[in-house]
């Protein structure tokens, strides 16, 4: 009892003595303008190659700062130029120091911090600069705000995270592929409805997968992964699909119920994946894209005609898992096209290779699309009022290349949907560059990253890769450019990490047969995805209690439980989250540091 005493004291000072300053350092990720570099050093400090008026920005979505007093930059060297902190949200601040300093402090007396969106340090010219940190000091003593540093969950009023928190709490993520989205995909050639029983097995394995499994649904979670996205294309099984011998005429579609052994076996396969944990990303697939079968079309009189079959199949699903948690997230469409089945950017497709009007109507019905799936989802009430939400550019275009002038159209023209809950909703884009030559597609990488940051991002909310990998096919990729494939799947994960975006890879981990075991088909691309995010040592999967990840339940784990509580750790220290989360309710406070001394002394 003695002992159990002298550890709760402990952790009771240590949270005391902590209250002070939060450290937001790692926060300062992104960049307003491509010829900038923001770079993390292993020390923690940052150097900022930066622009004239540029900007070195942490991106919050909405955080409340109204608990603390003022935001310090320490400089690890003197300024050469003038240097400005800019802060953005319900009210502006902004304060310039001149050249020479080596310290920048913005107070915050009288000003509404309740609703920050953005930070930004700005430099007078181009100039190098060199920040050692950067760090809130509390007006109380307490911790103050609802900033999340990557990995902790923050929620909203109600106790639903948010989508930053879930971006953040994703890690690593993959596509259960060609499995529940497998359908005919052409009209005229409708040869599953014609030669099998119409059965959710006939179609779960009409691609070449096996049934889905809770097994591999842990492989995945064993590895490190803990989201997985789960593709699913409804229209065989919604209303009536009546094939004609192998022609099916959309014309003659009536009804809007969804097959009832179908929505059963959708559930079954997301519950593998919730009760493992994981956060589960539910979508309408292959309902859109390039094939005849596909009926949501990125055009406004496209839109105007499917509109009441697309919002009656979201409230038919919304309602169905009203009741899930928020581990459970829902993307109203997939790669949606415009009437010439464009990729890259819309209306390409046309005989000139861009067409205005075309490309108008199809970014107008994109945003409407988007607004009627918030809108209706909202509508069914339950945990859908808070629930978050995806939607995708055009064609989950990501802006990448340069070959275009109209490549960032679909990131310019894309809207974030009016939502009566705010920091709910998440971008989404797909990636498949060609890795043939391993430096351009690291630079374009980084391009296209920064692309993604100031085009969508400063929109007010968070992006995920829902799709990526390589432009061949996995096994193309893997037996004739195998080097490069590894090298560019660990360069896309480290960097999209670093740039607060989420990742999930499209298939190829697991293939076929390999799926039944379960065991990885390409191990050593798995690894090299894992190392990533988690860096050369890869994953350790979790023990509860061990915070600071070494094979111990000690003192030490008790001051890295504190400093999550208070919101001073950091991504170079290597927390483990869910070990941290001791009772496992999604938070982290007091009632985990009990746990945890309970744990230290075997009760």
């Amino acid at each position: 009892m003695r002992n159990l005493f002298v550890l709760l004291l402990f952790a009771t000072l240590v949270l005391q003595a902590y209250g002070a300053e939060k450290d937001i350092t790692d926060d300062f990720r992104g960049n307003w303008n491509e010829a900038e570099t923001v770079v993390h050093n292993a020390d923690g400090s940052i150097t900022y190659h930066s622009a004239q008026w540029g900007g070195m920005s942490a991106w919050y979505g909405s955080t409340d700062w109204s608990s603390y007093e003022k935001i310090v930059v320490e400089f690890a060297a003197a300024t050469n130029v003038g240097t400005q902190i800019y802060i953005m949200g319900t009210e502006d601040i902004r304060v310039f120091g001149n050249a020479g300093i080596t310290s920048l402090e913005c107070t915050f007396s009288g000003k509404d911090l309740s609703d920050v969106s953005q930070v930004a340090l700005q430099t007078s010219e181009a100039s190098t600069v060199y920040v050692k940190r950067i760090y809130l000091v509390s007006s109380s003593g307490g911790s103050g705000g609802s900033g999340s540093p990557t990995g902790l969950r923050t929620t909203d009023a109600e106790g639903y995270e948010t989508s930053w928190s879930a971006v953040a709490n994703m890690r690593l993520g993959w596509n259960l592929g060609n499995t529940l989205d497998s359908n005919s995909g052409d009209t005229s050639s409708m040869w599953i409805e014609k030669w099998s029983g119409r059965t959710p097995t006939d179609y779960e394995t009409a691609w070449g997968q096996p049934v889905a499994t809770r097994e591999l649904i842990h492989m995945f979670k064993e590895a490190g992964f803990n989201a997985i996205r789960v593709p699913v294309t409804w229209y065989p099984h919604y209303g009536n699909v009546i094939v004609n011998d192998l022609t099916w005429d959309p014309g003659t579609w009536t009804g809007y119920d969804i097959n009832s052994a179908w929505m059963a076996r959708v559930k079954e396969v997301v519950d593998y994946v919730i009760d493992e944990g994981m956060y589960c990303i539910l979508n309408v697939h292959h309902d859109t894209g390039a094939s005849s079968t596909a009926w949501l079309v990125a055009d406004e009189a496209s839109y105007q005609s499917a509109k009441y079959r697309f919002e009656t199949l979201w409230t038919k699903i919304a309602t169905e898992f009203k009741d899930y948690g928020d581990r459970l997230l829902f993307e109203g469409y997939n790669e949606m096209l415009d009437t010439y089945d464009s990729w890259c950017f819309a209306s390409f497709g046309t005989s000139g290779g861009y067409n205005a009007s075309v490309a108008t109507s199809a970014y107008n019905a994109i945003n409407q699309y988007a607004q009627s799936f918030v809108n209706v989802v909202r509508s069914t009430g339950g945990n859908n009022s808070n629930r978050n939400l995806i939607v995708c550019t055009y064609g989950a275009c990501c802006g990448e290349g340069s070959w275009n002038s109209h490549l960032t159209e679909p990131l310019t023209n894309m809207k974030l949907p009016a939502d009566p809950k705010a920091d709910h909703i998440i971008f989404e884009v797909h990636s498949y560059p060609d890795i043939s030559n391993l430096n351009y597609v690291k630079e374009s990488i980084n391009t296209m990253l920064s692309r993604l940051t100031n085009n969508l991002v400063k929109k007010g909310a968070p992006v995920i890769f829902g799709e990526w990998g390589p432009s061949d096919s996995n096994e193309e990729a893997y037996t004739n450019n195998h080097d490069n494939l590894l090298s560019f799947a660990r360069y896309f994960v480290e960097q999209a990490k670093a740039a607060g975006i989420g990742t999930f890879y499209w298939m190829g981990l697991s293939e076929g047969n390999d799926r039944s075991v379960p065991q990885w088909t390409y191990e050593d691309l798995k690894d090299a995805i894992v190392k990533g995010y988690y860096g050369e040592s890869g994953y350790v999967p979790t023990m509860k209690g061990d915070v600071n990840h070494d094979k111990l339940l000690n003192v030490e784990d008790i001051t890295a439980l504190v400093n999550i509580i208070q919101k001073r750790d950091k991504a170079e220290y290597g927390y483990d989250y869910d070990a941290a989360d001791v009772n496992s309710d999604g938070e982290y406070n007091v009632i985990d540091v009990t746990s945890l001394v309970n744990l230290i002394q075997g009760r």
